[in-house]
């Protein structure tokens, strides 16, 4: 069991790497029931991001339950500087921090 987890950390800590070795990425972070599980070099403030990510995921269920939407699969913040993606992806929320400008999309379809 602990060595299946710790393969499992790896794992998400090799995403989170190569996703935020894409050009134009500022920073990438991994949770998982509120839990940081990784997050590259470049994330500053991490304590703070989580928080973040933890209140807007909580908002967005709120919400998508109010509205009828079915399960969260992307939260985005966008500020006038920077914006927020979080994503889901299985059972991790996935959180990548980018310039405003930066089109997310096309960004992760690049060979890493």
């Amino acid at each position: 069991m602990r060595e299946s987890r710790g393969q499992f950390i790896e794992a998400v800590q090799a995403l989170v790497d190569n996703v935020s070795k894409v050009k134009g990425i500022a920073a990438c972070t991994a949770y998982h029931d509120g839990l940081i599980l990784a997050h590259s070099k470049q994330a500053l403030n991490i304590d703070a991001f989580g928080a973040a990510v933890q209140e807007s995921l909580h908002a967005a269920q709120q919400s998508a339950e109010m509205l009828n939407l079915g399960d969260i699969e992307q939260i985005v913040i966008v500020g006038t500087t920077n914006k927020v993606a979080m994503l889901s992806v299985g059972p991790l929320m996935l959180c990548i921090a980018c310039p405003k400008h930066i089109n997310l999309a096309s960004a992760l379809r690049q060979d890493i």
